[in-house]
């Protein structure tokens, strides 16, 4: 597999069920490969349905599935990149795991709609991601008709930082580093009469803490420290919030399956984010 610490992509995964958000996925795709000089590797994989089931639910036959593939692909090397199919029957996700792997994948595109990823492509919930877990994956939620208007990664003391910076790198825009903070003990301490005088100097505190904490972290992986954002209260709420046309980068965390059977923030950002998502 390719190092992640690699900032410029040779190789982009694109999974596409021909739907309208795996045509967004690809537009973006698009994007970077241009930006980056990258080849484009499309994949399409899905059980085998007879041709008369096909017919009788308007369903993509083999014959459908190699035209509308091979559009695609003229359409990427009309707009001057290396693309290459991949026609495949089986799982989704095992096909896009498989290439991902065989090809050294630098990065994995898919569309996301609705409230999740969709089923055709990668699975409804945050867990079916795990499958990719040593690749950074971009869900894309949105048409790609222009550049991101900013990059913002989520970090605390767990976060892969050094990992999200070089993914970020991908994109022309230096990063934001966007830090949400708490007091764990606001509302015991409210509930047992704290005065609001006491509660606004147990956040401050919790401010500086925080504030000393991922300054060091940003500075050690080269950030200024005026890349640094804090911002009071839930990191999900925060985060669930972030504007519609910009880029947000999660650390799936030291520990994938730790993070996503016990409720992380990654896990809910997939399903309910607002924002195009790359996961590292």
């Amino acid at each position: 597999m390719a190092s992640k610490a690699r900032r410029v992509p040779r190789v982009i995964l694109v999974g596409t069920d021909f739907s309208v958000a795996s045509k967004n996925a690809l537009s973006r795709a698009l994007q970077i490969a241009k930006r980056h000089g990258a080849a484009v590797h499309v994949v399409h994989a899905a059980p085998r349905i007879p041709r008369a089931i096909a017919r009788r639910f308007s369903l993509l036959d083999d014959r459908k599935l190699q035209s509308a593939m091979d559009d695609l692909i003229e359409q990427l090397r009309k707009a001057g990149v290396r693309a290459h199919p991949h026609l495949t029957q089986g799982d989704p996700i095992k096909a896009l795991t498989v290439k991902a792997r065989t090809l050294a994948a630098d990065l994995v595109v898919v569309g996301a709609r609705g409230r999740a990823v969709p089923d055709a492509m990668i699975g409804s919930t945050a867990e079916r991601l795990v499958a990719l877990d040593r690749h950074r994956v971009l869900l894309v939620r949105r048409s790609a008709t222009r550049t991101y208007r900013e990059v913002l990664i989520a970090a605390d003391e767990e976060s892969r930082l050094e990992d999200q910076v070089a993914a970020a790198g991908l994109f022309s825009t230096v990063p934001l580093v966007l830090h949400a903070y708490e007091g764990p003990f606001t509302s015991v301490l409210r509930s047992h009469g704290a005065s609001s005088a006491d509660l606004r100097h147990y956040r401050e505190t919790a401010k500086r803490e925080a504030e000393s904490t991922m300054t060091t972290l940003v500075e050690k992986v080269g950030l200024h420290r005026r890349r640094l954002v804090l911002r009071h209260g839930s990191a999900v709420r925060l985060l669930q919030h972030v504007h519609r046309d910009s880029l947000l980068v999660l650390s799936r965390g030291r520990s994938v399956v730790r993070h996503l059977l016990f409720g992380s923030v990654t896990r809910a950002i997939v399903a309910y984010g607002n924002s195009d998502l790359l996961l590292v």
